[in-house]
């Protein structure tokens, strides 16, 4: 067949059909019919590969969109992590230059830790202060600290677990309602939560051998921007600093912090956290032990502001059980209210015996 292509050229060019066939002597009068269909089948090739190049166009335009987006994206959670950053560097600048810390102040060193041979083991919870800049919640605090020594001179305590449960503060960057209640700074409310916690721990370590446990996270000492959500930024949370003044300022302590903490009471595994990042506490504790493979005893939360008690399973002779402990605050706020709850302000009391497992719950109301 004649090379369709040279008669295209040719035609492109203004020879006539008569031309066309004395330059190309294999061309005949059938080859109009021939060049017509061939022009059909070239403009479809060319609307084909205008179709594939329009599809091709708008797959680049949606993914520009799609780049502009994350950038736009990117670009806040940049500027929302500069402004997390300037809260932390200034609530640190604020700390480090409190001078009343008073490092070299004196008082009774702690015992060689014979507590591990102890066949009994005694807990005290503190949690949700809510530290709003009220006074009689540091007030509470000191209450609570001194009916814990009491305990300890009436029972012979050679050591005592204090565990803190976070939300010491009430925070100032949650919710606008909030700031109805707030009647100081989150940086001052660090910096005198911090100073208190050091003197209470100060005095009942000059009575008996201690284990502080503390956490470095809670939903109400997070530093959050008015307007963001919740645990956006988990570990950038004031319950550090908290912990880092009193073991700055203590080094003689017996100090375990961190986001959640486990630890051994004498033969059995407890695990410490403050409670916002999960549901349903008993199912959490299934999900943890198998994603960390390790094995819970004991599971201590606040967050609740209530003293409950659930047995998970039976252990070898003793119930696995979760603890929900009570509340430092003693003022219902508008949670409370609004589900009909409330509980009298207390510090948790919780005994354990190596054979028996946990064998005392009592809650010690602070008025």
């Amino acid at each position: 067949m004649e090379d369709m292509r040279l008669v295209h050229e040719l035609r492109e060019l203004g020879a006539t059909w008569e031309e066309v066939q004395l330059e190309l002597p294999n061309t005949s009068d059938n080859t109009r019919k021939y060049y017509k269909g061939w022009l059909l089948a070239q403009k479809e090739q060319d609307d084909s590969q205008d179709l594939k190049n329009a599809k091709k166009s708008l797959r680049l335009k949606q993914k520009q969109k799609e780049i502009a987006l994350q950038r736009s994206v990117l670009n806040e959670q940049i500027r929302d992590i500069a402004v997390h950053k300037t809260l932390n560097e200034q609530a640190i600048e604020a700390i480090l230059n409190q001078n009343d810390v008073n490092y070299g102040a004196t008082f009774k060193t702690q015992l060689p830790f014979e507590y591990l041979d102890l066949d009994e083991h005694h807990v005290f919870t503190l949690g949700d202060l809510h530290y709003n800049g009220d006074e009689t919640l540091l007030e509470q605090l000191s209450k609570a600290f001194g009916k814990i020594i009491s305990r300890v001179k009436q029972m012979s305590l050679k050591h005592v677990y204090l565990f803190e449960l976070g939300d010491t503060i009430d925070g100032a960057t949650l919710r606008n309602s909030q700031l109805f209640y707030v009647k100081s700074g989150m940086i001052q409310q660090v910096v005198e939560v911090s100073q208190m916690y050091v003197s209470c721990l100060r005095e009942l370590m000059n009575e008996t051998n201690v284990t502080f446990v503390s956490v470095d996270s809670s939903n109400h000492t997070q530093l959050r921007q008015l307007g963001t959500k919740q645990n956006q930024l988990v570990e950038e949370d004031v319950m550090v600093f908290i912990n880092k003044y009193i073991e700055t300022a203590l080094p003689n302590l017996d100090f375990i912090h961190g986001e959640d903490v486990s630890l051994n009471i004498g033969v059995f595994d407890v695990f410490v956290a403050h409670g916002h990042l999960v549901k349903s506490k008993e199912k959490y504790i299934e999900s943890l032990q198998s994603n960390r493979n390790i094995q819970i005893d004991y599971a201590f939360f606040g967050h609740y502001h209530h003293q409950r008690s659930i047995d998970l399973h039976a252990g070898l002779g003793y119930d696995k059980k979760v603890f929900y402990v009570p509340t430092l605050n003693h003022k219902n706020g508008g949670y409370e209210k609004a589900l009909n709850l409330s509980s009298c302000a207390g510090i948790g009391h919780y005994v354990f015996n190596n054979e028996d497992g946990n064998t005392i719950i009592e809650k010690i109301l602070i008025k």
